[in-house]
This record gives C-alpha cells, sequence and structure tokens, in this order.
C-alpha cells in the first residue's frame, strides 16, 4: 500500500501519537464505480475488511499490508509500517466507510479505511518470503501480528512528540525596536511592587542582560 501523504483532496494521515492510520482508496475521480477501479484497489480493501470482520477464521486470510509514502525523491518510498484493518475505538461499522465527493458537477464514492499500524519495528524478509510461499504459520509472525490474527487486539505503533524549545539565544530580542520594547517590559515589571520576591530575583536575572 502506498500514499503520498500530500493529497489535499484525499488526506491520508498517519498519527505516529496513536499509531492509527487514515487512508482513501483509490476511486479518486468521477467516472467509475466504487469498486470499478483499474487496479481493483477497493475490491481488495472491502475484502480485507470483511476478512477481519469475519472472527478468527476471517484474520488468518488477511495478508501483512506493508504501507509505504513517498519521500519527495523521484521514487523513493519511506517504510511506514505494517497495518492491520480497523482501530481501538472505531466500531467495525465505521473502519471502512464510502464517502461521497464531487467533481467536475458528477458525483462519486471512495471508500476512507481506518487501519492501525502495528509495534513492529523492523519485518523480516524470510517471514515475508514464507508467507508468499505459503511454509509459515501464524506463530511465525511478529508479536504484535500474532496477537492480532488470534485475538483481534491491537498493539499499536505509537511514537510521541519530543518537546522542542527554542535556545535561549533564540528568544532573545533581535532588532533595535525588539530591544528597546524588551528595556520597557523589565522596567515596567521591576517597578511593580506585588510581585513576590522570588519574582523579583527571577527578573532581575532576566533583565540584567538587558
Amino acid at each position: 500500500m502506498t500514499t503520498s501523504l500530500a493529497d489535499a483532496d484525499w488526506p491520508d494521515f498517519l498519527d505516529h501519537e496513536t499509531g492509527r492510520f487514515t487512508y482513501y482508496g483509490d476511486n479518486k475521480k468521477p467516472g467509475s464505480d466504487l469498486h470499478g477501479t483499474s487496479r481493483y484497489g477497493n475490491k481488495l480493501l472491502r475484502w480485507v475488511f470483511e476478512n477481519a470482520h469475519s472472527g478468527i477464521e476471517g484474520r488468518q486470510r488477511v495478508p501483512p499490508i506493508l504501507v509505504f509514502s513517498a519521500a519527495g525523491t523521484h521514487r523513493d518510498m519511506r517504510f511506514l509500517g505494517l497495518a492491520v484493518p480497523g482501530a481501538d475505538g472505531v466500531p467495525l461499522t465505521e473502519d471502512l466507510v464510502a464517502v461521497w465527493k464531487s467533481a467536475g458537477g458528477l458525483r462519486f464514492q471512495n471508500y476512507r479505511a481506518m487501519m492501525t499500524i502495528l509495534d513492529i519495528p523492523r519485518i523480516n524478509r524470510t517471514w515475508l518470503r514464507s508467507i508468499i510461499d505459503s511454509t509459515n504459520s501464524v506463530a511465525d509472525g511478529p508479536e504484535a501480528w500474532v496477537l492480532w490474527k488470534r485475538t483481534g487486539g491491537f498493539r499499536p505503533l505509537k511514537a510521541e512528540k519530543t518537546l522542542k524549545y527554542r535556545t535561549r539565544a533564540q528568544q532573545e530580542p533581535q532588532t533595535p525596536g525588539q530591544k528597546r520594547s524588551s528595556l520597557r517590559s523589565c522596567e515596567l515589571l521591576k517597578a511593580n511592587r506585588s510581585n513576590s520576591n522570588a519574582v523579583q530575583a527571577g527578573l532581575r536575572n532576566y533583565c540584567s542582560g538587558r
């Protein structure tokens, strides 16, 4: 499965903090039936989700879905992870929905799919080959994959955002006007007698370089 993550009309999106991946199908222009696309991508989406909704036996028929995004240079691709249909907190009636859009005065439908990127940092090529050759068992796969296959439970790949703070130099006023404004602010704050001793000490330290 590939995505550009840059289509404003069909905004595929990976939430790195939750592992939830929103993906739109391949019927992105009017003129075709929902399932009548040239590469049968929407028909495959429907088949995958139908099996995912069919209990443990259905999940055994769902192949690993490898998700790649455009890396921005020629045909380079970035691996986003291994996805499975559905997500925590999303009802089965809402994880694959046909949505309406219009273009050129024509209405048409496309799928919006909710998926989960599993907590599998690396994919073993030998494991993938064994799936293609039908020589593997479920137990041979990564733990998060085995968990989903057996129980339908999700173990998403979560990555919290790092906090970025500007350095003191970056926070310093740069232009003459900004410096004058900063000095004036310091004078007004230091003149405020209602400030506590701790606040006054902090102001003296902050304003000492002004």
